[in-house]
């Protein structure tokens, strides 16, 4: 009874050690031939396992993480835009755009891949990484002009530059599905 115990054990755990292997294995394949391969792997390397072993899964623990950071942001641009009115036209078409990533880029990507139509989810996508670049610019130009009226405007900034990276590593795995 032990012995098979034992034994199924060491199965199990064979097992495991073979789909990890597998699933990193994909990971680095898929982010080796990624513009930001850092960025791609931590990002798949934190999804849930079920994900990492698809293009399909992959897009969609990138395209989850951009809304996960653009929320904050959108919160972020909010309560900056309130305190200081000054910067309120610049930042306002932010504010808009990481709504629209939040409430419908996101959702409809994320709907294109479900529905097994990439071709779909790579013209939105292409959308909030165009928007999300002129954002970066914004974002870094008013913090630039306004430094001294913006405390914690790096961290804005940040969040957008990796909002745009994430946005085009998910191009670049959803290119792999089309």
């Amino acid at each position: 009874m032990m012995k098979n115990l034992g034994s199924l054990v060491s199965i199990f755990l064979l097992s495991m050690i073979v789909s990890v292997s597998a699933q990193s294995s994909l990971i680095t394949k898929t982010c080796n031939a990624s513009t930001y391969k850092q960025l791609c792997v931590s990002t798949l390397e934190l999804g849930p396992q079920k994900f990492q072993l698809t293009p399909k899964g992959q897009s969609l623990v990138v395209i989850n993480s951009v809304k996960a950071n653009a929320i904050p942001i959108v919160k972020d641009i909010e309560i900056i835009i309130a305190l200081i009115p000054l910067v309120e036209e610049p930042l306002s078409q932010c504010f808009k755009f990481y709504n629209e990533v939040v409430n419908e880029y996101i959702p409809k990507g994320v709907e294109a891949l479900e529905n097994d139509d990439p071709k779909t989810a790579i013209e939105i996508i292409s959308k909030a990484a165009v928007g999300a670049y002129k954002c970066e610019k914004i974002l870094i130009s008013t913090g630039e002009k306004s430094a001294d009226l913006l405390k914690g405007w790096k961290r804005i900034g940040g969040s957008g530059k990796n909002v745009y990276r994430l946005l085009v590593i998910a191009l670049e795995i959803l290119n792999m599905l089309a």
